[in-house]
């Protein structure tokens, strides 16, 4: 499992990737619960574009999209590159 940004998890079987993006809410006694909610792809390259996605959309300016996508873009990059030398 890859750890990214402590928002989401990439994880794969010998069939798709899986990325599991946290979701922070809570029970009925109102205590906090994390849940994962898990998207599926056949391709790293799509995982890659998911997240982008996802963190771009949260943004208000143009500077804020490249900042976000070039912060995205690294991270990506280097848990991948770590979860490789493993």
């Amino acid at each position: 499992m890859i750890e990214i940004a402590n928002k989401y998890r990439l994880t794969s079987d010998k069939y798709q990737w899986i990325l599991k993006e946290k979701r922070i809410g809570h029970d009925k006694n109102g205590a906090e619960k994390i849940h994962w909610d898990n998207a599926y792809y056949p391709s790293l390259e799509q995982v890659c574009m998911a997240v982008l996605d996802r963190e771009a959309k949260n943004c208000q300016t143009a500077e804020d999209i490249i900042f976000k996508l070039n912060g995205a873009v690294n991270i990506l990059v280097e848990k991948i590159e770590e979860a490789n030398n493993d």
